[in-house]
């Protein structure tokens, strides 16, 4: 099983990806670029998988080179799992990148991160209302 982390930059996906992971990683480059991924291999409660750990996208025109090749990799890899890392904190910016993801059709879980930092700009999340919207409940 391959597992992909993916969310913007500093969303907290290689926080999470060192903690599951450790420092069992391995760097590999996207095929035709300059951007590299790191995987390592996970055991937990006896299951095995892959996981990857992506680099942080936004919709620019300067990340025009990351969307695309995070696209392509998600075509082409097909992991079994995408891991959605969400800054709680910037909500309508992740979102736009999850409203992408679910267009591929891949099984996607949503994580929230950063509540902390959101409560602290007053933002509440409906987690309900959110899960609702985007078509999970």
């Amino acid at each position: 099983m391959r597992i992909a982390l993916v969310g913007q930059p500093n969303c907290g996906k290689s926080a999470l990806f060192n903690s599951v992971a450790g420092y069992k990683t391995i760097v590999f480059q996207l095929p035709g670029t300059t951007v590299d991924y790191v995987t390592s291999p996970v055991n937990l409660n006896g299951d095995s998988f892959t996981l990857v750990d992506l680099p942080g996208s936004i919709l620019s025109p300067l990340q025009k080179e990351r969307r695309s090749w995070l696209a392509r990799y998600l075509i082409r890899e097909k992991p079994d799992l995408v891991i959605n890392i969400l800054d709680a904190s910037v909500l309508s910016r992740s979102l736009e990148l999850t409203l992408e993801l679910l267009e591929l059709k891949i099984p996607l879980v949503i994580c929230l991160n950063m509540i902390d930092e959101a409560a602290k700009k007053g933002v509440e999340i409906d987690v309900g209302h959110l899960s609702q919207d985007l078509g999970f409940l």
